[in-house]
């Protein structure tokens, strides 16, 4: 039995070594628990982030923690890991993400959704502006997709590859952990945990753009729409029972 490598690896998909340099100079600055491990793992010429983050999910097998990032991310919260490891106190939690909603809209992006929490920084020609959305009330949110900035997780799912190219990815892998039972949170954020450069929107048009839309809404919709009703059901099923303990 291979030993469980008690930290996290940051995997990265390249194609900019001065982008993956400041990254990786952000996260040598992280505060890390004695004995606790950090690599950064990445992975050149892929043709879909999908692919790319399997061949680093597997490359990382031995990992117990692994976060799925941008190379143009910049890490602002020294304290990442120890919040990150509050947050994995609770199992059920298998992916957390820099911002999200709560419902996914019928689009499928998800900052269109119903219930969007987070905040995170993005880096302009005219400086920095900083994403503002609701704030969790407690330690984080349970929400139904996040953001593929940087997806941090203790538990694996494959990526799907048939998502393919660079768009919903991160909304495809999130409703996987979430039909697999996993919570997927946005964590409570007193200052941005990331920070990342500004990118102009993808064109909704573009071949690949509609491509992945709608492998995604083709492959994950109806299981979505099948695991609302039946948690809904489940919801009531446990305030009729809490009602009729209530009289007797």
């Amino acid at each position: 039995m291979v030993a469980v490598i008690e930290g996290i690896a940051f995997l990265v998909a390249v194609t900019d070594d001065a982008k993956l340099g400041r990254l990786a100079r952000s996260i040598d600055e992280l505060e890390r628990p004695d004995g606790f491990e950090i690599a950064v793992l990445e992975r050149r010429g892929a043709t879909s982030l999908a692919a790319a983050y399997n061949e680093l999910q597997r490359e990382a097998a031995d990992w117990r923690y692994k976060a799925y990032v941008h190379q143009d991310a910049v890490v602002r919260n020294r304290a990442l890991i120890p919040g990150v490891l509050r947050i994995f106190r609770r199992k059920t939690v298998g992916l957390i993400g820099p911002a999200g909603c709560r419902y996914l809209p019928e689009s499928g992006v998800w900052w269109d959704g119903s219930g969007v929490f987070g905040r995170v920084v993005h880096l302009t020609p005219r400086g920095e502006e900083t994403l503002e959305l609701e704030q969790p009330n407690g330690q984080f949110e349970v929400v139904e997709a996040v953001d593929g900035l940087c997806m941090i997780t203790q538990h694996d799912v494959p990526w799907d590859e048939a998502i393919g190219g660079f768009h919903f990815y991160d909304v495809a892998q999130s409703l996987r952990y979430v039909l697999a039972g996993y919570d997927v949170v946005v964590p409570r954020q007193e200052e941005p945990w990331f920070a990342h450069d500004e990118t102009p929107r993808a064109v909704p048009q573009s071949a690949e753009y509609v491509a992945a839309r709608d492998a995604f809404r083709e492959r994950y919709w109806a299981d979505r729409e099948r695991f609302q009703r039946s948690r809904i059901r489940r919801r009531v099923r446990r305030a009729a029972t809490r009602v009729r303990t209530l009289w007797l």
